[in-house]
């Protein structure tokens, strides 16, 4: 068996985290600790404070403001050192140690320009163990995109910027990108990306590029096997062409994000990636809720209470991909898993899982309608269902033990 392929394997194996059982006796054991990569998208489009009406919710960074007498609640603005350092400490607080940032090529919606003037903003030891991603729309032409990568060269390449452990144990920056726009383009897009390959390569840095699962729609091989990695942007919700979709509560759009995953896995099994050979990963990824007012031919989601979401996030982690295997001491590995998970803090789409304002007057009609103030609900699950977890695993009943001699 291949090294590529016993890591495939081992994506499935009994040695992928939960399912690992204790050694017995005096059989010899291996440590496994199985540690769950989370991405968490951000979209900070807000440049100045917004109120904070009764069907939606506002941030925690808010503020109350007294005008004629009637007091309102405002969201404060995504574009400070001030917002970036409250962002920083939530995320050392809960565990959150990769946050994306979104180029949308449009001037007049400015948004990375917004991610850099707060997170990116910060010094390496306000950071801490925070590390930032670029995401860019593909909507632009690709030239465009392409020279707005490269642009960000020095970014990218640079210390406050992620990295990625591929199945070949090679250190890569992670480029993510958003969109089906490219799904005609399928040639000029492949050659799009071996042109930035071989510029971040001729710097001595290789790039993950990491694509949403739009791409599998165009079913075309000059997308999906251009790009390291596909991931989920959204949780399943109804769409209706003629404007009427009925919603879902988070829990009963359980079922169908557990599908769309398995749906998306099953596409790419057998496709590897032109340049390196290796299978172009999966990236599991959710939402805890989600409503776009302005698009009235998607359904929304609603989250009701914090054990719906609880569900929605066990099953994304119950079906994140393993991408590398570590051998960290003679007696021990380490299983790296990816998620993704929509969004910070995109509260038009009420995606958010920044933590919102609890209003004590909030009505029962309006949880059921428009989801419950969470308050930290959701960051408080994501440190608790995505800790690392770490088992004792009887080396004899490992699958393939090629996979011990692989992770060295």
């Amino acid at each position: 068996m291949s090294k590529n392929e016993s890591q495939s394997t081992l994506s499935e194996s009994s040695l992928a985290g939960e399912t690992l059982l204790p050694g017995g006796g005096d059989l010899p054991s291996i440590s496994v600790t199985t540690i769950y990569n989370r991405i968490v998208c951000a979209y900070p489009w807000m440049f100045k404070a917004a109120p904070v009406g009764n069907m939606g919710h506002g941030s925690e960074h808010g503020e109350w403001r007294t005008s004629g007498g009637r007091r309102t609640y405002y969201t404060l603005p995504q574009n400070t050192p001030a917002y970036g350092r409250y962002l920083a400490n939530l995320c050392r607080q809960y565990g959150i140690n990769y946050i994306s940032g979104y180029w949308s090529g449009d001037v007049n919606s400015p948004c990375i320009e917004h991610f850099d003037s707060s997170l990116g903003a910060l010094t390496m030891q306000e950071l801490g163990s925070l590390r930032l991603i670029y995401m860019f729309s593909l909507q632009p032409r690709l030239p465009r995109i392409k020279q707005a990568i490269i642009d960000r060269t020095n970014l990218i390449t640079g210390p406050k910027y992620a990295r990625i452990i591929d199945g070949a144990q090679q250190s890569r920056v992670p480029i993510m990108l958003w969109g089906e726009d490219v799904n005609s383009q399928g040639v000029a897009f492949k050659q799009m990306i071996e042109e930035l390959r071989a510029h971040f390569n001729a710097r001595g840095v290789s790039p993950f590029f990491i694509i949403t699962h739009h791409a599998l729609w165009s079913n075309d091989d000059n997308v999906i096997r251009s790009v390291d990695a596909v991931y989920r942007h959204e949780c399943h919700h109804n769409h209706d062409p003629g404007g009427n979709p009925p919603p879902l509560t988070t829990a009963e759009s359980v079922a169908g994000t557990k599908q769309n995953w398995t749906n998306n896995i099953r596409q790419l099994t057998g496709k590897t990636q032109f340049s390196t050979g290796l299978p172009v990963f999966y990236i599991a990824g959710t939402m805890p809720s989600f409503w776009r007012p302005g698009d009235v031919k998607r359904g929304k989601v609603v989250a009701q209470n914090k054990e719906q979401v609880r569900a929605m996030f066990e099953a994304l982690k119950n079906h994140a991909q393993t991408i590398c295997v570590r051998k960290t001491a003679p007696d021990a590995l380490e299983v790296h898993k990816w998620v993704a998970i929509t969004s910070l803090n995109e509260w038009v789409e009420h995606s958010t899982i920044e933590p919102c304002l609890v209003r004590s007057d909030r009505t029962a009609e309006e949880n059921a309608n428009f989801g419950y103030d969470y308050g930290r609900d959701f960051v408080e699950l994501i440190r608790d269902i995505f800790k690392p977890v770490t088992r004792q695993r009887p080396i004899a009943d490992a699958e393939d033990m090629s996979l011990v001699s692989a992770a060295r």
